[in-house]
């Protein structure tokens, strides 16, 4: 609803544009005539039912005023859809340069009321389509001696409304007590007209608007605009207005102060702008027109909330323990919070300090200046050596080597704003692992594994270090696995080299994934670890590396059994009949399921979905989905910000979802931060009737490595998303299962052997998470085509590629599904969109989930 508002004490002109491109197009003018001659053209506009549902006026009378003269009048002029207003005069033209005056197409009076003294009058709701009848019709309102009027529409987007008057009040409508969503506003006050040398003071009081300190005003935003700005200005809510210099832009709750709305005889443009998520109440805005300028008020000072104290003195024992932030279990911690807890350090044990979730305000210009977590070092002399402030996504990873007489403290500092998440902070004692230097290992059996750790390990050292040592096989193992448990040495301070031989070694040094492996195919491995003397920022390392037989590695048409002690062909898994000798295969939460569950129901849904690929002609329309008609399609989100997902999957059982790897490049965390929202259709709304939430447990993703020349598939456990493939695929197990109801629901995976072709159509959903500007908030749906690989950069059977070539290419997400429908009418994922063409017109990449059917089923075997 578009509510506009003015005191038309004053016969002014004024104009207002609503824009909803997905339903209709609205232009809207109206006149003010006074009793004392004084009038106006009427201006004209155009209405097209598409959307519309209702117009409705409502007239406020002036306290006093003789009722004979206060009349509110809507009147309307019906014309073919074939003519269009080129001014607004009382003359229409047609495209044939034809003349049509008023007289010709004469004009129909839809509601006339007298208003008495100190009271309104409202018409009644008027049908848009029933006023009329016509396809396209024009309107203008005509007001005598009215103090207020309000005209309402139905949906809108866009709202510019013109101001000529020293004095008057706006306000952005509420939508269920929250403002909408892809809201433009638009309120220019045009001081020159009426504040020659005077002052104009704006004051918004309440102000309550989404944002952030960390992203300034990214989502939501209030702008005041003067002077040679308004010159810059682009189309409304154009982000690139905001770059104008000296623009005042105002978001959260930040009040404004009175110096910064005061301004001398100068024209104001005013924008309100949202994003596509509701997320607060809105503002009020008024202004008037004073010779002097006004005093600056004494600041009332804002009470502050009560402090939150918490902390406590902690012991440890060899269990691990949290150190949470007040309200942890809420989802964010309370304002003008002041925690401290001190931790008496053990004299044999390193003190290991890590982050298991961390997600404060951000800091500014590199400062933690709002809320922060510090930690020192204290000693019972007094002395203290600081280990720094932490804010942000930044939380602390370090150890403390074994000290005598000292304490660690952690403050917790919250300002009076606003609040976030919190804090998971973990402690927990680690002895120095023995350093196995010079010695000579043979791993006998497959269970063996062999451990080699830095010297102090998780520790480290000063002084200089030459370690080697040497791994032997029996002659039935074949293969090297070297696991990276933690890996993290100062490169050209420390070095680690692995291979047979000096020939055929690598050289590592860096940062390395904490489940990052390679493969070596053969029975002997040496290990070397240098470091020059000094002090290293490094934090050693961690290698653990296991011994297999030729068996333990498969082929691509062959899946690796839970012992790893063999292989079975693909088509015998979840055959009803255990080939692995253990019954893995057989003996997995998967098949049980797929038994009893999966293989009848996955792939359909309760609701129908409102499209057809059988279609005598496949339409590349794009369609809002009906309603869950697409159950297993689900969005993953950080704890805390539900309605703000970053990425798409698709469930494939109740306990495991699949997408991308690149979803999570660059968000260095910790994946039980992450949650994921299942049975979603409009992302604005948290529905928890309809949806379900779950917490991402754990993940596995698949890479490939080579040995001499042939490919070898391992299945690496993830813990966090500090180092990525970003061309491969990811399993998220879920901590709980999903329940299936009409809301929610399974895909089925695609066949063995299946392999999709060229110019077959297939449905893609998504709500467009790629683009910020054409993100929607519910579900949509498009068909489209599989088309041959012309980029060498694409080509590979992993890969399949679509023809969004035309409009519309950005509707889709960041690891969203492509699928088929077979002929029992399930639906089938074929696809994870990898690489997007939006916004240029070239073609979507999606990872081809065929090609890693036996790295699904490994993962179900090994982990389900």
């Amino acid at each position: 609803m578009l509510v506009f508002k003015g005191p038309f004490n004053e016969a002014k002109n004024i104009d207002v544009k609503v824009t909803n491109m997905s339903q209709f197009r609205v232009a809207f003018k109206f006149r003010t005539t006074r009793p004392d001659g004084i009038k106006f053209r009427p201006p004209m506009g155009i209405l097209s039912p598409g959307g519309e549902k209702y117009i409705k006026v409502r007239c406020l009378a002036i306290s006093g005023a003789p009722p004979a003269k206060d009349r509110c009048t809507l009147h309307c002029v019906a014309l073919p859809p074939d003519y269009r207003c080129v001014k607004p005069q009382d003359f229409w033209k047609s495209p044939d340069s034809k003349n049509v005056t008023t007289e010709r197409y004469p004009m129909k009076v839809i509601y006339e009321g007298v208003v008495p003294p100190t009271t309104e009058a409202e018409t009644p709701a008027i049908p848009v389509e029933h006023s009329i009848g016509q396809e396209n019709y024009y309107v203008y309102l005509t007001i005598t001696r009215t103090l207020w009027c309000i005209v309402a529409f139905g949906e809108e987007d866009v709202h510019v409304e013109n101001f000529y008057i020293p004095q008057g009040y706006v306000a952005v409508p509420q939508y269920e007590e929250k403002y909408k969503p892809n809201s433009k506003y638009r309120f220019n006050i045009y001081g020159s007209t009426f504040a020659v040398n005077k002052y104009i003071q704006l004051i918004i009081r309440p102000f309550q608007i989404e944002g952030y300190a960390e992203i300034p005003c990214r989502h939501d935003w209030l702008a005041v605009y003067s002077g040679e700005q308004i010159s810059q200005l682009g189309n409304v809510c154009s982000f690139s207005n905001r770059n104008i210099t000296n623009s005042k832009i105002f978001c959260n709750h930040h009040l404004p102060s009175i110096d910064q709305l005061l301004f001398k005889s100068a024209d104001l443009v005013v924008e309100f702008c949202s994003d596509n998520i509701i997320e607060d109440s809105g503002f009020e805005l008024k202004w008037s027109t004073s010779s002097d300028k006004p005093p600056v008020p004494t600041p009332k000072p804002k009470p502050s909330p009560p402090p939150v104290v918490c902390g406590g003195e902690l012991e440890l024992a060899d269990e691990t323990v949290s150190i949470l932030s007040p309200d942890f279990q809420l989802g964010h911690y309370p304002p003008n919070a002041y925690c401290k807890w001190k931790v008496r350090l053990n004299v044999a044990a390193v003190l290991v300090v890590k982050s298991a979730l961390f997600e404060l305000e951000a800091a500014q210009q590199n400062h933690c200046l709002f809320d922060r977590v510090i930690i020192r070092m204290d000693a019972d002399d007094g002395e203290t050596e600081t280990f720094g402030s932490f804010c942000g996504k930044n939380g602390p990873n370090f150890y403390i080597e074994p000290q005598n007489g000292l304490y660690l403290t952690i403050e917790f500092i919250s300002d009076d704003k606003i609040s976030w998440i919190g804090f998971e902070i973990q402690l927990s004692l680690q002895y120095p692992k023995p350093t196995l230097c010079g010695i000579e290992y043979t791993i006998l059996h497959i269970q063996d594994v062999f451990h080699f750790y830095s010297p102090n390990y998780p520790a480290v050292t000063k002084r200089e270090v030459f370690c080697k040592v040497k791994i032997n096989t029996a002659s039935k193992m074949e293969h090297f696995n070297v696991t990276f448990r933690s890996f993290n040495i100062e490169e050209g301070l420390e070095t680690v080299r692995i291979g047979p031989n000096q020939t055929h070694e690598r050289l590592l040094w860096g940062t390395m994934n904490s489940a990052m492996s390679m493969i070596f195919h053969e029975q002997s491995l040496t290990l070397q670890y240098t470091k020059l003397k000094g002090k290293t920022s490094g934090q050693g390392f961690h290698i653990e590396i296991r011994a297999f037989p030729k068996l333990a590695f498969c082929r691509s048409d062959e899946i690796l059994c839970a012992d790893e002690m063999q292989c079975i062909s693909m088509r015998k898994f979840c055959d009803g009949r255990k080939d692995c000798d253990d019954g893995s295969d057989e003996n997995n939460h998967w098949c049980t399921s797929h038994q009893n569950f999966l293989s009848k129901k996955c792939g359909i849904s309760v609701a129908a979905q409102n499209i057809d690929l059988s279609g005598p002609k496949v339409g590349r329309r794009l369609l809002e989905a009906r309603a869950h008609s697409w159950p297993w399609n689900l969005l993953i989100v950080e704890k805390g910000h539900f309605t703000d997902p970053f990425c798409a999957g698709t469930l494939i059982s109740p306990d495991w979802m699949i997408t991308t790897s690149n979803c999570f490049a660059g968000k260095n965390q910790n994946f039980q931060s992450f949650m994921v929202r299942v049975g979603v259709h409009d992302v604005g709304k948290l529905n928890c009737h309809h949806e379900q939430l779950r917490q991402v447990q754990q993940a596995y993703y698949f890479e490939n490595n080579f040995d001499n020349g042939r490919k070898i598939t391992t299945i690496s456990v993830m813990n966090d998303t500090n180092f990525i493939i970003p061309s491969s695929i990811v399993l998220l197990r879920l901590n709980e299962s999903v329940v299936q109801t009409n809301w929610t629901g399974v895909a089925c995976l695609p066949p063995l052997n299946y392999f999709l072709k060229e110019n077959v159509s297939c449905l893609s959903v998504g709500f467009g998470l790629y683009s910020d500007t054409k993100r929607r908030n519910a579900l949509t749906q498009k068909i489209t085509r599989t088309v041959a690989q012309s980029s060498s950069a694409d080509k590979g059977k992993n890969v399949l590629l679509t023809d969004e070539l035309q409009q519309d290419r950005c509707y889709v997400d960041k690891g969203g599904p492509l699928f088929i429908q077979n002929y029992k009418g399930q639906w089938t994922l074929q696809g994870l969109l990898w690489k997007s063409s939006c916004p240029a017109a070239e073609s979507d990449v999606y990872v081809r989930v065929s090609e890693f059917l036996g790295f699904i089923y490994g993962v179900f075997i090994r982990y389900s």
